[in-house]
């Protein structure tokens, strides 16, 4: 990242600029990287083909995008968690309750999260001779009857790609699931994750640390201060953060001691 800040690639003001921006600014050809979650950036190179923006260095080619998925050899995996879902009090039986499970195991099913996802055959897509979904909506206002639907879906056993029927994939769309799938092999994983939750120091502290932190990779970026000084906040991270890593060790040693 300090890389490319010195390098001009990114807005000098990057830190405070807001994430909604961050597309625009390669849209526009105001930066020349974008480092985000890799379909974020598909995104953009779908932007670039459907409004047939042309490339600076080949102006007979639509402008791309390079997806990268490691950066030295390794790349950051997300929590092996998405959030949960709960279980209103107001199931107050059990066969309540199985209705409610019930509900959450039909929205893994493939007819369920094709309707969340696509709308309803016929109105919002169609499917093609080949089997592929074709979408039909005419105007943004059509996926609100059913956009706030996918709040309700795990994705389990697979994601939206491997549900059946499917929207035919792009030459990008390809890229990004072998990205993603290359990037299995590169990801680090962060094994305390799932117990920080449960670690009452964190609940206190976990806020202010995750700032010393946070601000101390901005700073260096940018140049406001050296390695030392980064070394400096990471020191003071584990110094007040102590409390937190006893109470994360304990809690993954008694797991393992079962």
């Amino acid at each position: 990242m300090k890389k490319v800040f010195d390098n001009d690639l990114i807005a000098p003001d990057w830190a405070v600029r807001d994430t909604t921006t961050w597309q625009d600014q390669v849209k526009k050809g105001e930066a020349g990287m974008f480092i985000d979650v890799v379909d974020s950036s598909r995104r953009i190179w779908d932007y670039f083909v459907n409004n047939d923006v042309m490339s600076v260095s080949h102006p007979t080619e639509n402008a791309g995008m390079t997806l990268v998925g490691t950066i030295n050899g390794k790349t950051l995996a997300t929590p092996d968690y998405n959030g949960f879902f709960v279980i209103t009090r107001a199931a107050k039986t059990e066969a309540q309750v199985k209705v409610c499970l019930h509900f959450l195991d039909k929205m893994n099913d493939d007819p369920m999260i094709t309707l969340c996802s696509y709308g309803i055959k016929g109105y919002s897509y169609d499917v093609d001779e080949e089997g592929y979904i074709v979408d039909l909506k005419t105007d943004a206002t059509m996926g609100k009857a059913y956009g706030a639907l996918d709040q309700a879906l795990a994705f389990i056993p697979h994601m939206l790609s491997q549900v059946q029927p499917s929207q035919r994939q792009t030459e990008r769309k390809i890229k990004e699931l072998s990205v993603i799938a290359d990037n299995a092999h590169y990801a680090v994983m962060n094994p305390a994750q799932v117990y920080l939750a449960n670690s009452p120091s964190y609940a206190l502290e976990g806020a202010m640390l995750e700032q010393i932190l946070s601000d101390a990779r901005t700073q260096y970026i940018c140049g406001r201060i050296d390695e030392a000084g980064l070394q400096a906040a990471f020191d003071k991270w584990e110094k007040v953060g102590e409390a937190i890593v006893r109470e994360v060790n304990e809690q993954y040693q008694a797991d393992h001691q079962r």
